[in-house]
């Protein structure tokens, strides 16, 4: 495998944009194409890292996927015979895909769900992010019928004092077959059962008395906490009643979303990926000295020391909505490229 200059993309979620976006899909399409022509001709890119999420669940109309595939095919082929390494790191979201047999030219197409790649002579890894996810792995565990984890083992890698000996995450595997069953061949319905919102909450409130100041820049606090805050009071609640009452009241449901929207936003993420940076370290040998994720689609870049040297972190953003973001590697720095998909290219 070469090493060179990287480009990876996560959170493309491609077959939603014409439903989504009517008035804007042929544009944004061709942008879309035209950014992997730029990845093949102008963007001097050796390795593609698809992070997961390239698509979504299909399909709510039950509309074929044959002729995305088909021309995504086309793309990532000519990328290939460019002399290009195409990874492809299927997410939660890429449920459709699963269990697809994926045949492609020689150089073939690398599927897996996670890629360590060498660069300026330390390595980079890759992964979609989704198995860092304690919230989606409760969702996956039940739909399992497996027991639930407690919730303050199950988000350890967000707590302060990084991840620590913790039950056993549904693998990627599981994350797939599981989201595709529950929800790939019947109608797609919005949102989750009262249930399904109150242990959600419960694994999402663990850190909601955590200001996230070891990994912020300057004052930065996490998103909604004065909402949450706020909600909490008018309700008569406390955090600690969210964190451990199966009895929420229905109007706490309210919060659900709030949460979320903290829980996803960069700096728990930035802290998750330093405890799990240190545990591919652990895996895969001290070479190993950044992680770059999708899944959350918060674009963000984030750097820290440790006692071995300089460590890195990416967040690949997303294509949804007006985004068009990406992060490029090149001698084993990070770059985090936050951008619309309206925007010129490098």
């Amino acid at each position: 495998m070469r090493e060179g200059k990287l480009i990876a993309i996560s959170d493309v979620h491609l077959d939603t944009w014409q439903r989504e976006y009517p008035a804007g899909y042929e544009a944004k399409h061709r942008a879309f194409r035209e950014f992997l022509d730029w990845v093949r001709e102008g963007g001097q890119g050796e390795h593609l890292v698809i992070v997961g999420d390239l698509l979504d669940i299909p399909q709510q109309e039950g509309s074929s996927l044959l002729p995305l595939l088909e021309e995504l095919g086309d793309a990532l082929g000519e990328l290939l015979r460019a002399g290009i390494t195409v990874h492809y790191l299927p997410g939660n979201h890429d449920a459709g895909l699963h269990g697809i047999e994926v045949q492609t030219q020689s150089p073939p197409l690398h599927i897996g769900s996670r890629a360590v790649i060498p660069s300026g002579g330390s390595s980079i890894v890759f992964e979609h992010g989704h198995l860092m996810d304690a919230w989606l792995s409760e969702f996956v565990r039940r739909k399992l019928a497996r027991p639930p984890v407690e919730a303050r083992a199950a988000i350890a890698y967000f707590l302060r004092d990084g991840a620590r000996a913790r039950p056993d995450a549904p693998d990627a595997d599981a994350v797939l077959d599981t989201v595709s069953a529950a929800l790939q061949w019947r109608a797609l319905r919005t949102g989750f059962t009262p249930e399904e919102q109150r242990w959600g909450i419960r694994v999402m409130s663990q850190h909601l008395d955590d200001d996230f100041a070891d990994v912020a820049d300057r004052a930065e606090l996490p998103p909604h906490q004065d909402e949450i805050m706020a909600g909490l009071a008018r309700l008569g609640l406390a955090v600690g009643d969210l964190q451990t009452r199966d009895d929420l009241p229905e109007a706490a449901l309210a919060l659900f979303a709030p949460l979320g929207w903290r829980y996803y936003s960069a700096l728990p993420w930035r802290r998750a990926a330093r405890s799990r940076l240190a545990e591919l370290r652990r895996q895969h040998g001290v070479g190993v000295v950044g992680l770059v994720i999708g899944h959350t689609h918060a674009t963000d870049q984030y750097s820290w020391d440790c006692g071995e040297g300089r460590m890195q972190y990416a967040n690949c953003g997303s294509w949804v909505g007006p985004r068009g973001d990406f992060v490029s590697v090149e001698g084993g720095q990070i770059a985090s490229h936050a951008r619309l998909w309206t925007d010129p290219l490098p």
